[in-house]
């Protein structure tokens, strides 16, 4: 049964209790209610703390990463194989078309004689130079000690063994040489130190006599104008005190002589070592000098015939292809391929209208969406901006705008074992972060925006 309306006069003729009984609100209107005043609530509080990304709106293109790479072939020559065709994708080294090498091949073995005797006499240097440097950095009086280093020439003695024996021994006399005379250097040193050592004792030893003889001077003093010790005796005592700080004085003046001694002595030591380093280098540059002249043709020729099998050196696209004829004639330094690089990395060059370009600087993060791909189902690629031009430039159509490129974190979409290609010249959408706002600046925005304009108008 409904409830029907109760008339004033009838409240008036009720008690209090009854009345407010039925004036009073039902319980589901009221929970509602704060259902309604709590949701309000929370939703001001999300709007205020939950922030949401800035973004500035471009649209580009992909552009190439490098310039484009034009193969050449410095000698040219006729072609044998062609492995590619305008508009393959193709990776760093891999070849795209081969000359024939026939004529190189033939003039490389002519050159490839022998040149055993220098390749021996470098390796005898290499040795020496080596050995040498073990002597010399080795501690003082152990040079002859020292083992020879025949790495090299011990390489070379199963292919050439006479000329490696000759070579042996030419090392071991030259070294043996050099042995030698370091050890007289090192006798020099140890003399040195000797005379260091003894100098450094006997100041020792005058330090502390001249300290007693100042004290044993200090208590005479007042003796002697007491008259129980003479003048001479007190006179004396002060000459021995003197002559103690004069032997001191000579002891303290002859230490450095002992070490300038001893530095002179691995000064020569170092010179000499240094010498024989410098003679040896020197002798290695000339014969290596030589082995160049004998093998300058040899691998010069080598080279040419590498070079007949032409390679691509980027990772890139094939965008022209000018040889088409097996048989053809490439003439010297004539352009044969055009290649688009793609380096493993995609290179955005978007257009932002200046009135969004305050924000953008170096480093920012962008998402680069292509129209190739559809973004809901593909995604896009991250990337960062890594250039902003200094200045508004100007389409045909008169609107300014300015230059920014993003370079992205890879080159493709999707999975890297099924990667769906990107290609220069694809447009592009490039959304840049330039930072977040919470939800409710975005909705008070147009109320700001309206309290600072309004009451202007005339």
């Amino acid at each position: 049964m409904s409830k029907q309306p109760v008339c004033s006069e009838s409240l008036n003729m009720m008690p209090d209790r009854a009345a407010a009984a039925l004036l009073a609100t039902p319980t589901g209107a009221r929970q509602m209610l704060w259902a309604i005043a709590a949701f309000v609530v929370v939703a001001i509080i999300w709007a205020a703390l939950a922030e949401i990304d800035e973004v500035a709106v471009g649209t580009g293109k992909v552009i190439p990463s490098q310039h484009l790479q034009v193969i050449q072939n410095l000698e040219g020559g006729i072609v044998a194989e062609i492995f590619i065709t305008e508009g393959q994708a193709v990776s760093a080294g891999e070849p795209l078309l081969r000359l024939d090498d026939t004529q190189f091949r033939a003039n490389f073995r002519e050159k490839n004689q022998a040149y055993d005797d220098n390749r021996v006499v470098i390796a005898r240097l290499k040795d020496e130079i080596a050995s040498a440097a073990v002597i010399a950095d080795g501690s003082l009086g152990t040079s002859a000690a020292t083992p020879l280093t025949d790495q090299h020439l011990t390489e070379l003695a199963t292919e050439l063994p006479e000329l490696v024996e000759r070579e042996k021994i030419v090392l071991a006399g030259r070294l043996n040489g050099m042995v030698s005379a370091l050890e007289v250097l090192d006798e020099q040193y140890a003399q040195s130190e000797s005379d260091l050592l003894a100098l450094e004792g006997k100041l020792e030893s005058l330090k502390l006599s001249y300290e007693l003889s100042q004290q044993e001077v200090a208590l005479m003093r007042p003796l002697v104008e007491e008259g129980v010790v003479s003048q001479i005796e007190f006179l004396q005592k002060l000459r021995e005190e003197n002559n103690l700080k004069g032997d001191m004085d000579a002891a303290r003046l002859a230490i450095p002589k002992a070490q300038k001694a001893m530095n002179e002595s691995l000064e020569k030591r170092q010179e000499l070592a240094s010498k024989f380093r410098s003679e040896s280098l020197r002798e290695l540059s000339k014969i290596e000098a030589e082995l160049r002249q004998l093998q300058e043709s040899r691998v010069g020729l080598q080279d040419k015939v590498v070079r007949t099998l032409v390679r691509s050196p980027v990772n890139g696209t094939i965008q022209t292809l000018n040889i088409n004829t097996v048989g053809g004639v490439v003439q010297p330094g004539m352009n044969l391929v055009e290649i688009v690089p793609m380096d493993g990395r995609l290179l955005v060059e978007a257009r932002i209208k200046p009135e969004d370009i305050a924000f953008i600087r170096n480093g920012l993060d962008a998402m680069v969406k292509f129209t190739a791909y559809d973004f809901a189902i593909y995604g896009g690629l991250a990337g960062k901006v890594v250039h902003v031009s200094p200045d508004t430039m100007v389409d045909e159509e008169g609107i300014s705008y300015y230059l920014v490129r993003v370079e992205t974190d890879q080159s493709y979409l999707g999975q890297e074992l099924q990667p769906l290609p990107i290609i220069t010249g694809m447009m592009t959408s490039v959304d840049i972060m330039t930072g977040k706002k919470s939800v409710l600046d975005y909705l008070m925005k147009p109320i700001t925006r309206a309290r600072e304009n309004a009451l202007r108008e005339r």
